[in-house]
């Protein structure tokens, strides 16, 4: 349970549950941003008529230990986007629908608790499905790509018991149909305090492998899904896990760098439970 109050993980932990054990995670986050960056730089979203957009998510996210080494886990969701303004006449102010599902099978093939030496990690492979959502894409304010694809993904983490410190790291490959193959890298460090709180900081990386900018010539107001988005994120923030195992989370994340992304920041508060 320890990396589950780090929300973006969403059931993307190098820590399998237990055979026979099932977690589920209801969270909910709110999104807003009302600047976006191109290959120049960051601008203004009033530059386009629009002075905020905000986005509205709910999730349950879903593991099963098959074994105590091979889980299984499924995610998926409504989400709900409003933007104050259209960036060309005929966009949508509002979009809403089922958010992408993500259904993928991970197996820890590396453990570090069967090992005395302490910088020897925990290592999970993780193969999943995408299965795209029902809202509008294309749009600056969609919630997603919606497209239908695969990713493979490395899941890397420690822990330090006599220190209550550790880190994870995520390697992940996107492919997904007609629109740009993706990277996500992410790495942190967690810690734990008065035995029942954890603390987190990240770094995530999310890049394009190929696409086009915001201000090229073959971008249009209904192709924001063929950017080629590069995003930098930090991401913090604390949960706790009471005697009967039950994890409640709060976090947030906010894009600092990159190109052809909205600088957004987000606020995410999720629970934890298993059976």
């Amino acid at each position: 349970m320890l990396l589950a109050g780090i929300w973006s993980l969403a059931a993307q932990s190098a820590y399998t549950p237990l055979e026979k054990t099932f977690t589920i995670t209801p969270s909910y986050s709110y999104k807003f941003f009302d600047r976006l960056r191109d290959s120049r730089g960051s601008r203004s979203l009033e530059n386009f008529g629009i002075n905020q957009i905000e986005q509205h998510n709910f999730t349950v996210s879903a593991e099963y230990g098959v074994t105590d080494d091979i889980a299984v886990d499924v995610s998926t969701g409504y989400v709900r986007s409003y933007s104050d303004g259209v960036f060309t006449p005929g966009d949508p102010e509002e979009i809403d629908g089922l958010s992408d599902t993500l259904i993928g099978t991970r197996w820890r093939f590396l453990n570090d608790a069967e090992f005395e030496k302490i910088w020897v990690p925990t290592l999970t492979a993780r193969a999943g499905a995408i299965l795209a959502g029902t809202y509008e894409e294309g749009f600056i304010n969609s919630p997603g790509d919606g497209a239908f694809g695969f990713e493979y993904a490395l899941l890397i983490s420690d822990y330090f018991l006599d220190l209550g410190i550790g880190y994870y790291a995520n390697l992940t490959h996107r492919a997904r149909e007609s629109v740009p193959d993706e990277f996500f890298g992410q790495v942190g460090i967690f810690k734990t305090l008065f035995k029942d709180f954890t603390v987190f900081t990240g770094y995530q990386r999310l890049q394009s492998l190929s696409g086009i900018n915001v201000d090229s010539p073959q971008f249009t107001a209904s192709n924001f899904q063929d950017l080629n988005e590069i995003s930098d994120i930090i991401e913090y923030g604390v949960s706790y896990t009471d005697q009967g195992g039950r994890t409640y989370s709060i976090g947030a994340a906010s894009v600092v760098g990159g190109k052809n992304v909205a600088e957004s920041h987000t606020i995410n508060v999720s629970a934890t439970f298993s059976f």
